[in-house]
């Protein structure tokens, strides 16, 4: 009769304290079926099967809610004195099976807000686990904007060991720390509000060797590139890549977890593909200046980053528009290799954050660059070298034809060569251009007709043919004010751009 008195005393306790962390997620619990909750005292286990959580809708006192299945909760060589009496959950061995969970977070009240709330609310609970077991089937996060992330497939599995949390309260900060996890998942989707959609085939994590391993990474906008970007109001970039493999050495999963954002020491992204559209033809947006690479860094929380960042076989095509009838200009860079060091915030760090790169640019012609940066150097300076190889000025058409309406029909760049230093308020630097036989045309098909005939003389009067009489490469000196709406690589493109006018076309018109 004691025995059986203490299991109902126990189970009511119980209920009540599920009751208390479902208020503090927003949610109830479902009535019809209870819960099953089974209590072995001389073993210390707690096994709680049929649990369900609703939401609450009339709450505001948390920064997010839950609902769904809970299968089964199983508690091995529980402290009852924790659970009962401090508003722990001190256990040997957790094991937390789950079906259709779906976890929401709220817009959030103001502190002042949350505070008055929390006068009727209890201390959030506390949690010190010895073995770790998860798994999380079908499960969805939604954040406060509406982006959705999805687990399907097998769902998130997870063991670790010595888990230790403690939630945010009056003042007190949330921590998570944890030991030699383990995890994998399956097939995991994000559908974002802002119109794009996230795909990862497979992840798996492994805490004790510091290693973390992404397949078939896929970012893409709903609709495909152009359907999305007719239907934007102003020029913007549109994005849609993939990459077969992204894996990490060094991955420091408690860093991570307390400061929000990746560490590791070393990332390898292996083959994938980039797409870049931009179609000017739309109206400027609202200005907003956009954070050149050592802001981007620096914007991190301290410490997160990654020492070394290794790129192989990655393709980039970069797509522009400024006329409807003369379709898109197309820069493709193929088979990029790339090292990146020093991308991380550490405020005590004066390393210099370097990109080393090779590729090809339209098809066969070698491309490669340094860009050398300083992440603590609030001005953003960079310096940039770049050398682009032997080609038909031919190659260029895809960018002159529909960006300038004008081509080439003969001519060949021997060497481009490209300097530039820049921080984020002006640029200066050089380019040296060795070409020769330079012969251009404009008005594209309608090449015949009279008017085009007399432009192409023109045009063909007035560009450099080619720099013999110079005796090596012209050289072309450029100075210029940062757009601040403009990313690094418009930036970048500029410098290339300016120090070209210099050189094929007389002072007058570059004045």
């Amino acid at each position: 009769m004691l025995h059986w008195s203490s299991s109902v005393l126990a189970g009511n306790l119980i209920r009540d304290r599920l009751e208390r962390f479902a208020k503090q997620g927003c949610s109830i619990i479902q009535e019809h079926p209870s819960p099953v909750i089974c209590i072995e005292w001389f073993e210390r286990r707690v096994l709680i099967t049929g649990l369900n959580f609703v939401p609450n809708d009339a709450c505001h006192a948390a920064s997010m809610n839950f609902s769904g299945a809970v299968d089964t909760v199983e508690l091995r060589g529980i402290s009852l004195t924790g659970l009962f009496f401090r508003r722990q959950v001190v256990v040997e061995d957790f094991r937390l099976a789950t079906t259709g969970l779906i976890m929401r977070g709220l817009d959030g009240s103001t502190e002042q807000d949350l505070s008055a709330e929390h006068s009727n609310v209890d201390e959030p609970w506390s949690m010190e686990i010895g073995n770790l077991h998860v798994h999380l089937r079908s499960t969805t996060y939604i954040t406060s904007t509406g982006d959705t992330m999805t687990s399907r497939g097998k769902g998130i599995r997870a063991v670790g060991q010595e888990y230790v949390s403690g939630a945010h309260w009056q003042g007190r900060a949330a921590f998570h720390r944890v030991k030699n996890v383990e995890l994998f998942a399956d097939s995991l989707t994000a559908r974002m509000i802002g119109g794009y959609d996230l795909s990862i085939d497979h992840s798996a994590m492994d805490q004790r060797l510091g290693t973390m391993v992404l397949g078939g990474v896929r970012i893409s906008p709903r609709g495909g590139l152009e359907t999305y970007s007719a239907a934007l109001r102003h020029e913007t970039d549109v994005v849609e890549a993939h990459v077969d493999t992204l894996a990490m050495d060094g991955f420091d999963l408690n860093r991570t977890l307390a400061h929000g954002g990746v560490s590791a020491t070393f990332v390898h992204l292996v083959s994938g593909r980039v797409v870049i559209l931009r179609d000017k033809t739309l109206p400027d947006g609202p200005s907003e200046e956009v954070p050149l690479l050592a802001e981007v860094i620096r914007r991190l929380p301290v410490g997160v980053g990654a020492d070394t960042i290794r790129v192989d076989a990655l393709d980039v095509l970069y797509r522009e528009r400024v006329d409807h009838s003369r379709g898109y200009a197309e820069v493709p860079f193929d088979r990029i290799h790339a090292t990146i060091t020093g991308a991380r915030n550490d405020r005590q760090d004066s390393i210099a954050f370097i990109i080393e790169a090779q590729c090809n640019a339209f098809t066969d012609v070698p491309v490669s660059m340094e860009l050398r940066s300083w992440v603590q150097d609030t001005t953003d300076r960079f310096e940039l070298d770049a050398v682009i190889g032997s080609m038909p000025f031919a190659s260029l058409n895809k960018v002159t034809g529909p960006l300038l309406d004008i081509r080439a029909v003969n001519g060949r760049i021997d060497s481009v060569l490209l300097h530039m230093e820049a921080d984020n308020r002006r640029a200066h630097g050089l380019v040296e251009l060795a070409y020769h036989d330079l012969d251009l045309s404009t008005g594209g098909r309608k090449r015949k007709e009279t008017r085009n005939r007399i432009s192409t003389l023109i045009l063909n009067t007035l560009v450099k043919k080619n720099n013999r009489n110079s005796g090596g490469p012209r050289k072309g000196f450029f100075a210029f004010d940062r757009r601040r709406d403009r990313g690094v690589f418009n930036y970048m493109w500029s410098g290339l751009r300016e120090g070209t006018k210099e050189i094929l076309l007389p002072k007058s018109f570059t004045r």
